[in-house]
């Protein structure tokens, strides 16, 4: 083979030369576009994978929040709400139903801490707040807060 090559002119071994490094371009090429390929395949099943996932995600939360709302029951509703009632510093809690929902009263010795505990409710709960009345008494805020039931 070496003396194939040394009996060649310089013409010929450069040809050959370049022949070569084309070939090892072309083969470089295909592995890289391949390499593209399977990764943009990738990146559409994961894109593919996440708006599924997304989309269950938000149907299920949707059937979550219509059936909290529409199975809330004001006995056990306040038993629940009674366990964190003390952490919010609230007092004097009590539910009423009203014509579309509920109504909710209590007391709290901070506002800052009353509004905190009614977006902890809401949050969890999947509630859908429609009134929040906030009256300062003697050192005491009563709060009113109406959750709409669908």
């Amino acid at each position: 083979m070496i003396d194939f090559i040394n009996n060649l002119n310089s013409r010929e071994k450069k040809l050959l030369l370049a022949v070569s490094a084309l070939i090892f371009f072309i083969i470089f090429w295909m592995i890289i576009s391949n390499l593209f390929g399977e990764f943009k395949i990738s990146k559409q099943n994961l894109n593919k994978s996440k708006s599924d996932y997304e989309y269950v995600y938000k149907k299920a939360n949707m059937l979550k929040k219509t059936y909290l709302s529409n199975n809330l029951e004001p006995d056990l509703f306040l038993q629940s709400l009674n366990k964190d009632a003390e952490i919010f510093d609230i007092k004097n809690l009590a539910i009423k139903e009203i014509e579309n929902g509920l109504s909710l009263q209590f007391q709290a010795e901070n506002r800052n801490r009353a509004i905190e505990y009614v977006v902890f409710v809401t949050n969890n709960n999947y509630l859908q707040p429609s009134k929040l009345n906030i009256k300062k008494g003697n050192d005491i805020y009563n709060v009113v807060f109406e959750i709409i039931q669908s």
